[in-house]
C-alpha cells in the first residue's frame, strides 16, 4: 500500500525544471527572528549546525528555505519572522554557487508595504515578479522532523 501511495504521489507531481546543484557560499540575515545581523561565509562543503536548544539553528534553516518559492519550511506568518528588537524590515540574502557561476538571491519584508504581510524577492539585484519566476532560478526540498511519521508510516 505504501509503495502504491508513493507511486501515485510521484506520478501526480509536475516535472521540476532542471537546476544545477547549488551551494550556499554566503548567508546574510538582518533582523530575522533572533538574529539582528549575521553573515556566514563558507565553501561548498556540507555544513553541520549544532548548538544549544534555542540558539537559532532552525532559524538558519528556515532563512535558507525562504529563498525558494513558498512560505518556508515552518510556513510562518511573515510578521513572526521579524526580530522583536528592531522595527527595520527583516531580510535574508545568499550567494549561491553552481558550475555555471554565482547567483545572489534575497528576500525580505517589503519596507514600502507598511505592514509585515508583503514579501519581496530579488535575484541578482532584480525584483522577482512571482513565485514561478523565482522557481526558474532556484529549487530546494527539505525534510523536517514533522515529516517522520509520513516517512515511517506512509500516511
Amino acid at each position: 500500500m505504501n509503495q502504491r501511495l508513493l507511486q501515485d504521489t510521484l506520478s501526480d507531481t509536475s516535472p521540476v525544471p532542471h537546476t544545477a546543484p547549488l551551494a550556499v557560499t554566503r548567508l546574510s540575515l538582518s533582523n530575522f527572528r533572533n538574529y539582528s545581523g549575521l553573515r556566514i561565509d563558507c565553501d561548498a562543503s556540507p555544513v553541520v549546525l549544532f548548538g544549544a536548544n534555542g540558539s537559532g539553528k532552525t532559524n538558519l534553516m528556515e532563512a535558507i528555505s525562504l529563498l525558494v518559492p513558498g512560505r518556508g519550511m515552518r510556513k510562518a506568518a511573515l510578521a513572526d519572522l521579524q526580530n522583536i528588537h528592531s522595527p527595520a524590515p527583516w531580510g535574508v540574502a545568499a550567494e549561491l554557487h553552481n558550475e555555471v557561476g554565482t547567483m545572489l538571491v534575497g528576500t525580505g519584508r517589503d519596507p514600502e508595504s507598511g505592514d509585515n504581510d508583503r514579501r519581496i524577492a530579488l535575484v541578482d539585484g532584480k525584483p522577482v515578479r512571482n513565485q514561478q519566476q523565482l522557481a526558474e532560478h532556484i529549487a530546494m526540498a527539505w525534510v523536517t522532523p514533522d515529516m517522520d511519521r509520513i516517512l515511517a508510516d506512509g500516511t
